[in-house]
């Protein structure tokens, strides 16, 4: 929200932030300047989101956003404030169309993530569901992925879904001069149960690829409050494996770390399925090949055999793939090149200008 903000700002608009709870030293150093207003409510709120967050990222009552819920008084608050022309919603969408039609003000949802509301079959999602239809019937609607857009006009019967890819800092990224030794893969991602998969996949991998050749694996990530343990889990696996020479765990790095964290990889590997990857595109604006998973949204900015590769979910052929590479710096260099061109039709510029089209486009009607 703030990057695209930030560009909105300096093309004209007026730009407001509004959150039901905001906590400046829990965000990226660069944002942190940024005024975010929020409710009087806003501690209480904390402490809910603590209860029923149940280790996910979105706190979520019986498969519904508690978003959806808080999102309401959120958006009459605002309303109230400055009367904008469109609410810009990230998440929480649910009664959202409906506020935004009893306030006749504009609505812009974004769907940045799979929602609860339809990944769950619980009593309340399915009497819930007609209202996010309705709200998306109603909205100007983007999605991160087509990935992602095909599973919600399956789920909602629905076909007013633009795909707008997330941006990345694709100056900072590209400014990085490779300092590689030619044999380090890198993953960025947070440390929480639901990446164990992902995790445990690369490590493997590397202990494969020791038998051939001499390979490093970096995971980079944050640590939210609460999952200290899945770091002593993490370390036991590699402890297993056998690797504590050849892995490197990186928790909270600044952004200056992980500039030069990517500047020191060879090949960034991702083995998950996700709606959509930031760090794919990061990895590439700063030159590094990508190696992901052919299915799921973090697949999309790759081309494959030109930035990268699209692989199936076997070992034996991740393996395979990831020594050819590393065996022909000739095709690494030509693949880094590619990578930072790729990348720029990735940026939050791109991004900006397709959400400013948009806002133009249904204010003219």
């Amino acid at each position: 929200m703030i990057e695209l903000g930030k560009r909105l700002r300096s093309r004209g608009h007026e730009v407001f932030y509004y959150c039901w709870y905001h906590n400046p030293h829990e965000t990226f150093d660069s944002y942190k300047k940024y005024k975010v207003n929020q409710t009087l409510f806003g501690s209480l709120a904390k402490s809910v989101s603590r209860v029923t967050r149940n280790g996910s990222v979105a706190p979520s009552l019986a498969g519904v956003a508690l978003s959806s819920f808080t999102n309401v008084p959120l958006m009459i608050k605002s309303i109230s404030d400055i009367r904008p022309d469109f609410i810009y919603l990230p998440v929480g969408h649910t009664f959202a169309g409906l506020v935004a039609k009893a306030c006749r003000t504009g609505l812009i949802c974004y769907y940045g993530s799979f929602p609860t509301i339809l990944t769950n079959d619980s009593i309340l999602t399915l009497l819930l569901r007609p209202f996010e239809k309705h709200t998306i019937r109603s909205s100007i609607v983007f999605v991160n992925s087509h990935y992602l857009g095909s599973f919600i006009r399956r789920r909602l019967d629905v076909d007013n879904l633009s795909v707008l890819h997330p941006g990345a800092d694709i100056r900072r990224f590209s400014s990085v001069r490779r300092a590689d030794e030619g044999r380090t893969l890198l993953y960025v991602g947070r440390f929480s149960v639901e990446k164990w998969n992902g995790h445990n996949f690369l490590l493997e991998i590397t202990r494969q690829l020791l038998g051939k050749l001499d390979a490093k694996l970096v995971l980079v990530g944050g640590l939210r409050e609460g999952h200290e343990p899945y770091l002593a889990r993490l370390g036991t696996r590699i402890r297993e494996l056998n690797l504590q020479n050849n892995v490197q765990v990186v928790v909270n790095a600044s952004d200056d770390q992980v500039t030069r964290i990517y500047s020191s990889a060879t090949i960034y590997a991702d083995p998950n399925v996700y709606d959509y990857s930031i760090a794919v595109v990061e990895a590439l604006a700063a030159g590094l090949p990508v190696v992901v998973r052919n299915e799921g949204g973090q697949s999309e900015p790759i081309v494959h055999g030109e930035t990268g590769f699209r692989l199936n979910s076997n070992k034996e052929q991740w393996v395979k793939c990831i020594e050819a590479m590393l065996t022909r710096p000739n095709m690494i260099s030509s693949m880094s090149r590619k990578a930072r061109e790729r990348a720029k039709a990735f940026s939050w510029d791109r991004a900006a200008e397709k959400l400013e089209s948009r806002i133009i486009e249904h204010a003219k009607k």
